[in-house]
C-alpha cells in the first residue's frame, strides 16, 4: 500500500478539521510504513492507540460542528464514525490475542477507511458548511 499525500482535494474548508485530518494520514501513513512490525512492540500498540484516541478526538470535533450548524445529515455521519471506532476496537484487541503482525485486513480498513471517509462523507458536508459560512 503506497503513503497518503495530503492534496487540497481532502481539504473540507475547516481549517480546524483539515488539521485533524491531516494528523489521521499521518497516523494512517504511520502503519502503512510499517506493516512488518509485530503487534507486540510499543511502536504498533503506540500507533493503533494514537488512532482510535485521535479518531474520537476528531469525532467530537467534527459532530459537533455539525451539530452547531444544523448539518441535516448528522445521524448518518455519526453512525459511520460509531462503525469505525467498533472496527478499530475489535481489530486492537485482535492483535493483542493472536496474531504476530498487523493483519492486511486490518491495514487496509484503516488507511481507506480515512481516505474514503474525507472524500466522500465528509465532502458531503462541506458545501452545506460553506453556505453557513464556516471556515
Amino acid at each position: 500500500m503506497e503513503k497518503i499525500i495530503w492534496t487540497e482535494g481532502f481539504s473540507v474548508g475547516v481549517v480546524m478539521l483539515d488539521e485533524q485530518h491531516k494528523h489521521l494520514i499521518k497516523v494512517a501513513n504511520q502503519l502503512i510504513e510499517a506493516p512488518r512490525v509485530t503487534t507486540n512492540s510499543e511502536t504498533i500498540s503506540w500507533i493503533l492507540s494514537d488512532m482510535l484516541k485521535y479518531a474520537q478526538v476528531h469525532f467530537k470535533s467534527e459532530e459537533n460542528l455539525l451539530r452547531r450548524y444544523g448539518y441535516p445529515q448528522l445521524d448518518k455521519h455519526i453512525t459511520e464514525h460509531q462503525a469505525f471506532k467498533k472496527q478499530t476496537m475489535s481489530f486492537f484487541q485482535e492483535i493483542t490475542v493472536d496474531v504476530s503482525t498487523v493483519p492486511n485486513n486490518m491495514l487496509n480498513y484503516l488507511c481507506e477507511w480515512v481516505v474514503e471517509h474525507i472524500l466522500s462523507s465528509d465532502m458531503a458536508y462541506k458545501p452545506f458548511l460553506q453556505e453557513q459560512g464556516c471556515s
